[in-house]
């Protein structure tokens, strides 16, 4: 019938339209339009294979891209969840950035088209920035633990030895180490100032007794 060619036809375009769609929204209303127009053809010649054939492989294709049109929100959707999580909480951050590619791997395996490469890219490029982010302070952290573990030790040293002249060289080392400390993160600064205070006061005795045999009743003095 000029009928079931028609829709036939309206269904093959669509159906090849669908499948260079370039977005998944646009390929779902186009297998729809083809699927509506091979109903129509169903309607006119029940009984053609070819038809009904089409009917189930683009049942199939619909159901794909529908999926597929589910994974980008899902990860629109988390990726605006992560978004708004305090920078101070860089572990979670990290978390929930990474939790949104994996809907962008899912649709990408259904379909490579650009919306979804562009979207996993920029998702891979927001996780590489905070690890970037948490590595450089891990580092920091370490550096820090390093240097006022390397200061206590000196002050220890210094204070196994009762002659000034032979401690002096402790305390100028724990000095310096605590000055690094202050210079690098004066923030943490109250974390150590009492032992700071305690290492100038002891290295300044030291050295006074070393250069001009002066012992002061207080290290102030």
């Amino acid at each position: 019938p000029a009928e079931f060619k028609t829709t036939m036809q309206q269904a093959l375009e669509a159906r090849q339209t669908a499948a260079g769609a370039v977005t998944g929204a646009e390929a779902v209303v186009l297998w729809k339009k083809s699927l509506a127009s091979l109903v129509q053809a169903l309607a006119s010649l029940p009984d053609a294979d070819d038809a009904r054939a089409q009917m189930e492989d683009g049942h199939k294709q619909l159901a794909m891209n529908e999926k597929y049109l589910a994974l980008l929100h899902e990860a629109l959707a988390l990726r605006a969840t992560a978004d708004v999580i305090p920078e101070t909480d860089g572990v979670r951050r990290l978390s929930a950035w990474s939790e949104a590619l994996r809907p962008c791997a899912g649709a990408l395996a259904l379909f490579d088209r650009e919306e979804a490469r562009a979207l996993a890219a920029m998702i891979q490029a927001k996780v590489s920035e905070l690890k970037n982010t948490l590595e450089a302070a891990e580092r920091e952290r370490d550096l820090f633990d390093t240097l006022i573990a390397k200061a206590r030790h000196s002050v220890r040293e210094a204070k196994k030895y009762v002659n000034p002249t032979v401690a002096l060289p402790h305390w100028e080392n724990a000095l310096a180490s605590f000055q690094e400390l202050i210079k690098r993160f004066p923030k943490r600064a109250d974390e150590f100032v009492l032992e700071l205070k305690e290492t100038q006061e002891n290295r300044d005795k030291a050295y006074l007794h070393e250069n001009f045999g002066v012992v002061p009743a207080k290290p102030s003095n």
